[in-house]
């Protein structure tokens, strides 16, 4: 996936469908190159752990700016409640110019 720069917020999304315990472990890896993305644009990843109506979000920031070849990004976290289901999302917000691109996403428990 390629995100062109041009103000806002530019997300890819996933919903897994996956019950577990608080305490369970999460790592997502991806690949993310980037050309001339500006200083000051926020880049990463969330996972959102539902658990029926309720939700509880967690940031991995990666915060890469200028230009970069494809470097791996991993994100390891513990949920923090009981949940159904698991939203992946991978993209960046604030960037007025710039490239940045996504590849080979990957959550495992």
């Amino acid at each position: 996936i390629l995100f062109s720069g041009q103000g806002g917020q530019a997300v890819v999304r996933q919903t897994v469908t996956v019950s577990g315990f608080a305490g369970d472990p999460f790592t997502l890896t991806y690949a993310m190159g980037g050309q001339n993305i500006p200083a000051g644009t926020l880049n990463g990843a969330r996972l959102t752990f539902f658990d029926g109506g309720s939700q509880q979000k967690i940031n991995c920031l990666a915060n890469n700016t200028g230009s970069f070849n494809w470097q791996q990004q991993t994100c390891t976290v513990t949920a923090p409640t009981a949940y159904d289901s698991v939203l992946v999302e991978i993209g960046w917000v604030g960037a007025d110019s710039g490239l940045m691109g996504i590849d080979s996403a990957s959550l495992t428990r």
